[in-house]
């Protein structure tokens, strides 16, 4: 639907937005739905749609810092590619750009893991419950990077407590599954 919109109306707003008038101007614009209200910048609220309003929050911020942790990882991989002058597609090199690289793909392999537990397990337990797993899962990859960094074999306290993670997400979310049947 189309509403014609006097210049009086117009030049109120282009007053009050951006200290301008415009004299005897009659403009044709769109009106959502046929309804009578004016179509907005935003019509089918893309962006406005429930702003603020995210059903998990705790498990969304926790799934936002492993994603920003992820990228960390990947970053330090671009990095050690320039500084052991590895050129991409090659995966090998020296030691030290191998175990670099490891983290960044050994973490994305778990995310594969963690992020659909995660999110099942804050749907069917609790978004405290999974978020608060999360953010030690987060933690426990962090540690593991840290220590593969220096030496391969002390990765595996970090690698651990990411499963032992993983394993109480995964009986959360089995849990609550269960129960909703």
């Amino acid at each position: 639907c189309w509403r014609i919109v006097s210049g009086f109306q117009l030049n109120k707003l282009c007053e009050f937005a951006a200290g301008f008038k415009l004299n005897g101007v009659v403009i044709i614009t769109p009106y959502s739905s046929c309804s009578g209200q004016p179509m907005t910048l935003d019509p089918w609220h893309i962006f406005t749609a429930n702003f603020g309003q995210m059903p998990k929050p705790y498990t969304a911020f926790v799934t936002l810092m492993d994603m920003v942790m992820y990228l960390a990882f990947t970053i330090k991989v671009g990095r050690a590619r320039g500084q052991y002058n590895v050129e991409a597609p090659r995966t090998d090199g020296p030691p030290e750009f191998q175990r670099i690289f490891r983290v960044q793909q050994n973490t994305l392999e778990q995310l594969m893991l963690h992020l659909p537990l995660l999110w099942i397990a804050a749907f069917a337990m609790d978004d405290v419950f999974a978020a608060a797993f999360g953010a030690i899962w987060c933690f426990a990859r962090i540690l593991y990077a840290l220590r593969y960094y220096e030496k391969a074999p002390r990765r595996m306290k970090g690698f651990a407590l990411s499963m032992m993670i993983n394993g109480a997400l995964l009986m959360g979310a089995l849990a609550g599954v269960i129960a909703s049947f």
